[in-house]
């Protein structure tokens, strides 16, 4: 009978601006102490993931400017 108002009542809501802030956080604390072990040590497996890191964070960034240059395009033809 009710379903869309159980529906709505169950719903989980979530903060995401926190959340983001949480992770954008934990992140960098995480590539600062991979980047300062990195620097630190012999060892190439620190060095290592580092690299994966950047190279994510590269990709990651050609995505973005590709889809913003995209869209640019398509304003334009319109």
């Amino acid at each position: 009978m009710h379903k869309r108002s159980f529906k709505t009542s169950q719903k989980v809501v979530a903060d995401v601006k926190a959340l983001r802030k949480t992770l954008a956080s934990d992140y960098k604390i995480m590539t600062n102490y991979i980047s300062a072990m990195a620097s630190v040590k012999e060892d190439v497996y620190y060095k290592d993931i580092l690299t994966i890191i950047n190279n994510g964070r590269s990709y990651f960034s050609n995505v973005v400017l590709s889809r913003r240059m995209g869209n640019k395009d398509a304003k334009k033809r319109e």
